[in-house]
């Protein structure tokens, strides 16, 4: 008898409970900032791509905010970022750094943005711009802003600037600067 009567006591104050555990929207709005929403947020980043299980390339972040948007995925780094390259034995070929850069991840390219520095580490080359591209798939880097490269004897700035990720093969379009023209001349006397 006691069990029956627990029941019926029971099933009256259940409905009673329910309605009490419906959340107020606009009480959840107050709590729960909507851009936090679908954002990771880690710190003291480091990210590595390896071939064949040798390290490629390994980014360093202090601050990294990952975006779960379903149809626009992305890794911002706020505070900038630096990127190492590795050859095939483990040996840095460049590094390139930067005080903010997005990786887009449907298409496998990062954004660096302000103050972009990439540094060879092979040839002694420099790159200074404002703006760099780096397709990871296609392992090479670009910009279509004023681009300056310097080393030891010479400094270029230009344009339409496309390179190997290693920074050891590089192009660009409307170039200005001072080049050194020796070895030309070698060759033309040579031939």
């Amino acid at each position: 008898m006691n069990r029956r009567v627990l029941l019926y006591i029971f099933l009256i104050i259940l409905p009673l409970i329910l309605p009490s555990c419906e959340n107020d929207m606009r009480e959840v709005d107050r709590f729960i900032d909507k851009d936090e929403v679908g954002i990771e947020k880690a710190t003291n980043v480091e990210i590595l791509y390896s071939d064949s299980a040798i390290v490629r390339v390994r980014i360093r972040g202090s601050l990294m905010h990952s975006y779960m948007d379903k149809k626009n995925p992305r890794r911002e780094f706020p505070n900038g970022i630096i990127v190492d390259f590795f050859d095939n034995k483990n040996r840095p070929t460049s590094k390139l750094t930067s005080k903010y850069a997005i990786r887009m991840e449907r298409d496998n390219t990062i954004l660096v943005k302000d103050s972009v520095v990439v540094q060879s580490l092979t040839n002694s080359e420099r790159l200074e711009t404002e703006e760099l591209t780096w397709d990871e798939k296609k392992e090479e880097i670009f910009s279509d802003r004023l681009v300056t490269i310097k080393n030891a004897e010479e400094e270029i700035q230009g344009y339409n600037f496309r390179s190997n990720q290693d920074f050891t093969d590089w192009s660009m379009e409307a170039t200005t600067g001072q080049m050194k023209v020796n070895d030309l001349e070698q060759e033309e006397e040579n031939e």
